[in-house]
């Protein structure tokens, strides 16, 4: 059985994962730089410690779940998509909140996210 090449909407959301991952290993990190600042760690509300680690931790298992994308894994589509309709719930409550146009974006690049890894071309490359 021939494996179905990787179309590009899937290389595409990949990508966009990746930078994804990159920016939460960043902000983690600027996090936990900002914590030796007597000032700003202060200033702080929570726990800014265990938030600098959360983001990293999340951060990397971002770019195994962009990684698996680009290898074909169910799971990883699977992971996003949750993460993109737990995004459209997010978009309706800012809508509801008063935030509309911040909400309206959300949903339109959650629903694209998802039609993305849900083409025929997609379809048959994790199939395979």
């Amino acid at each position: 059985m021939m494996t179905a090449s990787r179309p590009g909407s899937v290389t595409f959301v990949a990508v966009l994962t990746y930078i994804n991952a990159i920016f939460a290993i960043v902000g983690g990190i600027i996090i936990l730089i900002a914590l030796t600042d007597r000032s700003l760690a202060t200033a702080a509300s929570g726990n800014p410690a265990i938030t600098g680690w959360t983001s990293i931790a999340l951060g990397v298992i971002t770019l195994a779940v962009a990684y698996g994308l680009l290898r074909g894994s169910g799971l990883s589509r699977t992971l996003v998509t949750v993460i993109m309709l737990l995004s459209v719930v997010n978009g309706v409550i800012a809508m509801y909140s008063g935030a509309i146009t911040s909400g309206v974006v959300s949903i339109v690049w959650a629903l694209v996210i998802i039609g993305l890894l849900f083409t025929a071309r997609a379809n048959e490359f994790f199939r395979s």
